[in-house]
């Protein structure tokens, strides 16, 4: 990861959307694996480069959940939830309401809300959640089961 990095600043400079691609691709990748300090860092460098995308590009969309990821980590859950909402969003403005981006965007969300005790939210997102991916991949996808499960293991109604 490190390397591609270099080489497309070597090659494109530090401000051009293809290091910025590296970038994200790297904060996804150091976000996923903990390392919350360099994730972040990543994002920074890379939201700066990647300007020129559009809102719902794939390159923003792993920038925001590894920095949405990464902040529910550090207990910021609304610092998160900014993130995810500016992330839905952007999703549902480009006409991606049903994809998959946008069940995990809602999956992400919910747990932040889990975090701050909002259980009633966090189930009805979960939920949401589960809609979204049985719109996209099918009620058997085991990912809109597991979203169901969190739901139920929430033990309040919904909030619709």
């Amino acid at each position: 990861m490190t390397e591609s990095v270099q080489l497309a600043t070597d090659a494109f400079g530090p401000d051009d959307v293809e290091t910025g691609r590296q970038l994200a691709l790297r904060a996804a990748h150091h976000g996923g694996n903990g390392d919350c300090t360099a994730a972040l860092a990543d994002v920074e460098t890379a939201r700066k480069a990647l300007t020129p995308l559009p809102a719902a590009a794939p390159e923003r969309f792993h920038l925001g959940r590894a920095s949405a990821l990464c902040l529910m980590r550090a207990n910021d859950h609304d610092g998160a939830m900014r993130e995810l909402r500016s992330m839905e969003t952007a999703l549902v403005s480009t006409g991606r309401s049903s994809s998959l981006e946008r069940a995990i965007v809602l999956g992400d969300q919910a747990d932040a809300e889990r975090g701050t005790g909002h259980a009633a939210i966090a189930a009805d997102l979960y939920i949401k959640s589960a809609e979204v991916f049985d719109a996209v991949v099918g009620s058997n996808d085991r990912r809109g089961q597991a979203m169901r499960a969190k739901a139920r293991s929430l033990a309040v109604p919904p909030v619709r």
